[in-house]
């Protein structure tokens, strides 16, 4: 690698050889690397042809979820989601037992490794809401519940500055991977005050008829809010809203 010294600094490349910028100044160096013809179809490049279509079939499964939950995440996702949750989905992925490498795939993999996957990394669900509560999931009814016993927001949450109340969220959708398609159901309890006892309560979010086909991805999260004048108002800053997958079933074989 060499250094600008010329008066000129070049950024791109010129004659085999590139020229852009560090945090130590403008330099230079020979272009190298495999063209990617040579990647396709060169056997000495079999694994590298294999793990680039592994992660994009983890890719093409994260954008999936990720467009699956966006309604209700909005306002709660950090700006790393999307990468973190590709990361996660190529762990999945990978975790494919009866595939052949390269082939392996979102739908034989373990899904439920998503289970307690943060939305939002900043302000997560177990370091916002301390409550032990369950979730559950029932395919005959087309039922994903969401079990909040009664609680005092003062002794059992981080309530972020400025918040006068909040309301928990919840999401189930069926996510069917073999043809890139999703249904979502969202439901959201109403707005609670901070400063008075929550008595138990239940979400209920309904999934689709032919869930049991596909795997059901079951999301709970808070939302703070604070109230101005009878309006209840998103606080503008929602790093301590908080989501997560808490529950993953992916149909038996």
């Amino acid at each position: 690698m060499a250094r600008q010294k010329s008066f000129i600094k070049l950024e791109g490349e010129l004659g085999g050889i590139l020229f852009y910028q560090t945090k130590d100044g403008f330099v230079a160096r020979q272009k190298t690397g495999v063209s990617g013809d040579k990647i396709k179809s060169d056997p000495r490049f079999a694994r590298t042809r294999e793990n680039n279509a592994e992660f994009k079939r983890g890719a093409q499964g994260a954008k999936l979820i990720r467009s699956a939950f966006r309604d209700i995440a909005a306002g709660i996702a950090d700006k790393r989601i999307t990468s973190r949750l590709i990361r996660e989905a190529v762990k999945i992925v990978k975790s494919d037992p009866v595939s052949l490498r390269g082939e392996r795939n979102m739908l034989e993999g373990d899904q439920e490794l998503l289970t307690g996957f943060e939305f939002n990394v900043d302000g997560t669900l177990a370091s916002t809401f301390y409550v032990i509560f369950e979730a559950s999931l029932d395919r005959v009814t087309g039922q994903a519940t969401i079990d909040i016993p009664a609680f005092n927001p003062q002794k059992m949450m981080l309530i972020p500055e400025g918040t006068t109340h909040f309301r928990f969220l919840a999401a189930a959708s069926t996510v069917d991977f073999e043809n890139s398609r999703f249904r979502s159901a969202r439901v959201a309890s109403a707005e609670l005050a901070v400063n008075r006892d929550v008595a138990a309560l239940q979400l209920n979010a309904a999934f689709t008829p032919d869930a049991n086909e596909q795997t059901v991805f079951v999301a709970f999260g808070i939302e703070f809010l604070q109230l101005v004048n009878g309006q209840h108002y998103p606080l503008i800053n929602g790093n301590f809203n908080a989501m997560a997958f808490v529950l993953i079933d992916k149909p038996q074989a």
